[in-house]
């Protein structure tokens, strides 16, 4: 894997001290390649930024609380609220956190629309299970093998950003650093706006979004194939746990306001995958 010969630091770039960005526990991000780590959802609760703690905290759980709600209420994948499931289950890449893999740029993939089909065909098991026995919920997994932090970090900062970005307009004029309005638009069709910095090695209208160093974790890297295992160990651990995560969430919903599963067609159970058996007719 490559590597950037000249990595410019947002400290360097807008020429503010490094420190000042550490002592606020703010990541100074490389602009023009990804820092290898990754956003855990299982620290949000944790932060000393309350647009994280609180904010950010609540936007997570109400993001897979209207999932379960809308996979309760699809008839068929043709309707609206599979529809909506579906792209609130879309994942595009958040690249101006300048996170990831990437080692030569910040661009990377998200997930695509077979990632979004398998999470909603295993989604609308785990709905149509779990409401029959809610303690189920936590005995399945939403996300599956080849889901690993990167894409839970695109996750998670795809349903936070707007959170990020206040926290960015809070931060941004005590450090001193020049902002303009901009429109960020995801893949999945939403839009976000405020006041930040530009990062000019993605483009002139692209923004740097800063992040707490106390949300992020180091990305398992495998350096040669002693490491393969571990950090494959690594990916399980961190996808066992953010699948009981949201499976307790929905659980608790449940339990909290109730919920009935309007399915009309039976669902065909595979290894991997679920197909809707849907009438010829339709």
């Amino acid at each position: 894997m490559g590597k950037i010969r000249n990595p410019i630091k947002f400290s360097e770039y807008f020429g503010i001290e490094a420190e000042a960005l550490e002592g606020r526990g703010i990541l100074d991000p490389t602009l023009n390649a990804d820092t290898k780590l990754f956003i855990d959802p299982l620290l949000l609760e944790g932060s000393i930024y309350t647009n994280i703690s609180s904010d950010a905290r609540k936007t997570y759980e109400s993001h897979f609380e209207t999932i379960i709600k809308f996979l309760a209420k699809a008839k068929s994948p043709t309707d609206v609220a599979w529809k909506s499931a579906a792209r609130m289950l879309t994942f595009p890449e958040i690249k101006w956190t300048c996170l990831g893999y990437g080692a030569q740029s910040v661009s990377g993939s998200g997930s695509g629309s077979e990632m979004t089909s398998q999470y909603i065909e295993t989604a609308r098991q785990i709905v149509e299970l779990g409401i029959e026995d809610p303690d189920l919920f936590v005995a399945m997994a939403l996300f599956e093998n080849g889901v690993g932090p990167d894409r839970i970090s695109d996750m998670t900062s795809n349903v936070i950003v707007g959170d990020l970005i206040a926290l960015n307009e809070r931060i941004l004029p005590e450090l001193g650093v020049p902002t303009q309005p901009m429109t960020i638009a995801l893949k999945n069709g939403k839009t976000y706006s405020g006041l930040l910095a530009a990062n000019p090695y993605i483009g002139p209208n692209d923004p740097v979004i800063l992040v707490p160093t106390d949300i992020l974790r180091a990305l398992p890297i495998a350096a040669d194939w002693s490491d393969v295992a571990d950090a494959a160990s690594k990916n399980a651990q961190l996808r066992a746990r953010v699948n009981d995560q949201i499976a307790r969430m929905w659980r608790a919903l449940l339990q909290k306001v109730g919920l009935s599963c309007e399915c009309p067609f039976p669902i065909q159970f595979h290894a991997t995958r679920t197909t809707w058996a849907v009438p010829s007719a339709l």
